[in-house]
């Protein structure tokens, strides 16, 4: 249960931080150490992206991304 509530925090920590740079239409979202398996489709207009240790499988890179981080 450990793990699982761990997870939830993860999630709803990349949540706040997407919605953050939506409302404030920030062209850098950095979602570094949440550990996530998958992403929502990210805003076009991030620019750079910072995604290290998570686990994710496939990643649908923003149209505008110069910067990715892994």
């Amino acid at each position: 249960e450990g793990a699982s509530n761990d997870f939830k925090k993860n999630v709803d920590i990349a949540l706040v931080r997407l919605f953050k740079c939506v409302e404030l239409h920030n062209s850098k979202l950095d979602l570094t150490d949440l550990h996530l398996g998958s992403l929502p489709p990210l805003p076009d207009w991030i620019e750079v992206l910072s995604l290290r240790h998570n686990g994710l499988a496939t990643i649908q890179i923003p149209k505008f991304c110069k910067e990715l981080e892994l």
